[in-house]
């Protein structure tokens, strides 16, 4: 933790855009551009906490499956949560959820749920994997469901 992360025990700040998520290999890196509805993005951050909790649970860890990478969360609220593999990597569940788990914690620390940001999303062993977006406005994709089983997981 660092005086300049205004001491927040979310994650050690790398520089002033790049955070280490703890317990995980991943390291994010937030760039805030925008600014719109802090209910709105409070709401859609934590649906989809609860959505990727409960595709871990149905389908455990693995790669996104082509049919939702690009990955959309919007409840037509005004704010979306949008990630996508890089080319030559591939996202997995876990890393998405270790991703907008502390997207959720810290945007609410740092008293940012009205912050709309870009997310660059680094493995330790993988390198970059995923970019994305918390934004404002709407996308019109559907609100995802929980693929069952190992359909939600895809092996390379």
């Amino acid at each position: 933790m660092h005086a300049d992360d205004g001491g927040n025990a979310d994650g050690d700040e790398i520089n002033a855009n790049l955070f280490k998520v703890p317990g995980t290999q991943t390291t994010i890196g937030l760039y805030i551009d925008s600014v719109g509805s802090a209910d709105a993005q409070r709401s859609m951050l934590n649906a989809t906490v609860n959505f990727v909790q409960a595709q871990l649970a149905a389908s455990g860890d693995g790669q996104l499956p082509q049919a939702v990478d690009p990955f959309f969360f919007d409840l037509n609220q005004g704010c979306y949560f949008y990630m996508a593999s890089v080319k030559g990597q591939h996202l997995t569940w876990g890393i998405m959820g270790a991703t907008v788990g502390w997207l959720y914690k810290h945007m609410g620390e740092q008293a940012q749920y009205r912050r709309g940001a870009g997310i660059y999303v680094y493995d330790s062993k993988w390198g970059h994997v995923g970019q994305g977006r918390i934004g404002f406005g709407y996308t019109n994709k559907p609100v995802p469901a929980v693929i069952p089983g190992a359909a939600g997981i895809t092996h390379y």
